[in-house]
């Protein structure tokens, strides 16, 4: 071999070294500014659902009185947690602006009789006569609303749950003086939930309510969902969860655990994989290989995804956009567009 051709020898194979080094580099530069991401495929998985919501005490048996005009309270002889049986006192107002009252009322159907055996006219004597039977009725609706000289009874027993009165108080018309439960009556806790928190427990679930009895926090009883109905004044679904204790009071704020445990789902990835978009849909980045410059390379698309199931840790998903051999992206190492080149970390 003369002198040239060793020359030409030794620059060609430093061009395809020098070649093959541009190319490992130029490889290396790029996997390193590409966004690195984990992917995981969808798995099986039984789901338990579980969350934490406010609830009612409420007792199938409950009445409150009040009445249509102002009283003045004069005693109150009852507090809240007192078992009562009818007939007993509960309050006394002051009855003398209703002894007026009543008086005035007399007087004025008196005077209207007065006025009839005067009248010389029969059609006006005919309608002093109506407006007598008028004001008699009315004033035996006033009588019958009024408190007996101005004491209040227990219509029926039970326990007090409500006092809305204090001694030399002023009430208005129409408030509530007093509420009693009938502790004997069917309890049950209400709660309510939006149509997606809804859709995840139905009739049956577990449920543990949490409550303060007597001061003690954190009191548990274990129930299951008695009902579940639609209300379409709120668009909200409304629970039932029946309740048997004794110590739980009409109207108390109850907590409640409820817990569902449901077949397994077939097609389970993590929460922190979905992207929330806009009008209630939902999306995942999918890892997909292709033919590259260098190779074998990963691009992410971004497709809807439709959710069955979620216990906010993990999503079961429907529909067919995602099959089980799938790699979703769980993780990337910055904010992701649709067609982009990624470096899969985890395969």
């Amino acid at each position: 071999m003369n002198k040239a051709k060793k020359i030409l020898y030794k620059s060609t194979l430093c061009v395809l070294i020098f070649l093959i080094v541009c190319t490992f580099l130029s490889k290396s530069i790029a996997a390193a500014i590409l966004p690195a991401v984990e992917v995981i495929n969808p798995f099986s998985m039984n789901f338990t659902v579980s969350d934490k919501y406010t609830g009612e005490a409420v007792y199938e048996s409950v009445y409150e009185i009040k009445y249509d005009f102002q009283l003045h309270i004069l005693n109150v002889f009852a507090e809240v947690g007192d078992s009562v049986n009818e007939g007993d006192l509960l309050i006394e107002a002051d009855g003398r602006e209703y002894y007026l009252e009543m008086r005035r009322r007399e007087l004025n159907i008196i005077q209207l009789e007065n006025m009839i055996e005067q009248s010389s006219d029969n059609d006006y004597t005919d309608r002093l006569k109506l407006q007598v039977e008028i004001e008699r009725e009315d004033l035996l609706i006033y009588i019958e609303k009024y408190p007996t000289d101005g004491k209040i009874y227990a219509k029926a027993g039970g326990v007090i749950f409500n006092i809305n009165a204090q001694a030399g108080e002023m009430i208005n018309p129409g408030v509530n003086l007093i509420g009693v439960y009938d502790e004997n009556s069917k309890s049950t806790v209400v709660f309510r939930l939006d149509e997606y928190e809804a859709q995840k427990y139905d009739v049956r679930d577990e449920v543990v309510i949490l409550y303060d009895r007597n001061g003690i926090a954190e009191t548990e009883v274990k129930s299951r969902v008695e009902s579940k109905e639609y209300d379409e004044h709120s668009g909200a679904y409304i629970f039932s969860v029946l309740i048997i204790d004794e110590y739980m009071t009409h109207g108390q704020s109850v907590t409640l655990e409820i817990t569902n445990r449901k077949e397994p789902y077939g097609r389970v990835i993590p929460y922190s994989a979905i992207i929330a978009g806009a009008e209630n849909k939902y999306y995942v980045y999918l890892a997909r290989q292709r033919e590259g410059l260098f190779g074998l390379e990963y691009i992410v698309r971004l497709v809807e995804v439709e959710i069955q199931d979620t216990n906010n840790l993990y999503v079961a998903l429907g529909g067919w956009n995602v099959m089980d051999f799938d790699d979703v992206v769980l993780y990337s190492s910055r904010r992701l567009t649709s067609g982009e080149v990624v470096r899969v970390i985890n395969r």
